[in-house]
């Protein structure tokens, strides 16, 4: 295996083309964050949204537009817990309607007097008074405002976060670091290892750094070789040495290799022989 030191040689100079799994790992916490928010709690809030749009919408349509009629029950039904609770009842035209809903066992009788709340411009839509059609709330806003709009942002900050570190990989300076600790990172899943350095940069001046890399990648694999290197190829910003990051030659992509010309398809130099 080539040493560190000999890949600090072999990385190309500014501008470099970084390769693009490196950069999308760089920032992985946040794309993870942006996943279980925008993506599980979008699908989420997509099926609480249809579910709402039935009977939980009808609720609030009643209590903002309900018409009170008088109804019989006509039949009522063990249903688990509850009772299937059917009634008639006659709407302000004359119609006579039927209604149906679930309500808690032991309330209703058939051929009680009940009183009901129904819509005026679709009499399919009812409901007995002081009951609910449905048990559940809309949640829909809740999980927009605590998964959803969270997850959005976290996905922004991880796409500039890749920007960010896909320019610090192609204009930065490239020099050595000291490692000082590499450790594997326990429960975290993927593995990953928390490595601490230090190094110098272009004035000099030390600087310490500690980031985290996936140990089943080319980075990870390198550092947590037998021996264990003692250095590593680093790439930090020149104006802001605080961003930096651990680098190998194998996170960029190399310019392709010269044609060798073979000593018997050079061409023979022209001479003069007068």
């Amino acid at each position: 295996m080539r040493s560190m030191r000999r890949e600090l040689q072999h990385i190309p100079p500014a501008p470099r083309t970084p390769r693009w799994p490196p950069v999308l790992w760089a920032r992985w916490p946040l794309a993870f964050v942006a996943f279980l928010g925008a993506v599980y709690g979008g699908v989420i809030t997509l099926m609480l949204f249809y579910a709402w749009t039935g009977a939980p919408r009808d609720d609030q349509r009643l209590d903002r537009s309900g018409v009170p009629a008088h109804g019989t029950v006509v039949s009522v039904r063990p249903v688990g817990d509850g009772e299937e609770v059917r009634w008639q009842f006659v709407t302000e035209t004359g119609e006579r309607r039927d209604g149906l809903m679930y309500a808690p066992a032991g309330r209703y009788t058939v051929a009680k007097e009940v009183d009901v709340d129904y819509l005026p411009r679709d009499p399919s839509i009812s409901r007995l008074k002081g009951e609910r059609l449905s048990r559940l709330g809309d949640l829909t806003l809740p999980l927009w405002r605590w998964f959803v709009l969270p997850g959005i942002v976290a996905l922004l900050l991880w796409f500039l976060g890749v920007l960010r570190t896909r320019n610090l990989l192609r204009w930065g300076d490239v020099s050595l670091a000291e490692l000082q600790e590499v450790k594997l990172l326990p429960v975290v899943v993927p593995g990953m290892l928390r490595v601490s350095y230090r190094f110098r940069d272009h004035r000099a001046r030390e600087r310490r750094g500690q980031h985290w890399v996936r140990a089943r990648s080319q980075l990870g694999m390198k550092l947590t070789a037998v021996p264990p290197p003692r250095e590593a190829p680093i790439v930090h910003d020149r104006y802001r040495a605080w961003r930096n990051r651990l680098v190998t030659v194998d996170d960029f992509v190399l310019a392709p290799a010269a044609p060798r010309t073979h000593a018997a398809d050079a061409p023979t130099p022209w001479t003069y022989d007068p």
